[in-house]
């Protein structure tokens, strides 16, 4: 609520250009308001999320108990899965966007079965 205060003083007392950065008021003023708001967005949603959807189903338990397993082989799957390919040629943004759902998909399932082993399950 504070933001359209903060532009109707500077349209009418300063440069808006100023917002852009440098040692100017304005650049002071935008930067303290998107930290305010940024900081209080934090806290509302860590509110929301602890009152409201505090809870795991049996999908999400299962991943969340699996986590640690990908945490450690995630990087050499990632490796491997980067260099098969390595041969698509596509912009990198789209690529991504393709590759990243197989890649987690990949992990958390290699993940489940390496714990499932009888020696890992002890470490795990």
């Amino acid at each position: 609520m504070l933001f359209p205060v903060i532009i109707v003083v500077v349209l009418s007392v300063g440069d808006p250009n100023r917002f852009a950065g440098g040692l100017y008021w304005e650049a002071f003023l935008y930067a303290l308001w998107e930290q305010l708001i940024g900081v209080s967005i934090i806290i509302a949603l860590s509110v929301l999320f602890r009152e409201k959807y505090n809870n795991q189903g049996r999908f999400a338990k299962s991943m969340s108990e699996t986590l640690y397993t990908v945490y450690i082989f995630h990087a050499p799957i990632l490796v491997f899965l980067a260099l098969d390919l390595r041969g698509i040629i596509l912009p990198p943004l789209i690529k991504f966007v393709l590759v990243a759902p197989l890649a987690v998909s990949l992990c958390f399932a290699l993940g489940y079965f390496i714990r499932k082993m009888p020696i890992a399950r002890s470490i795990l």
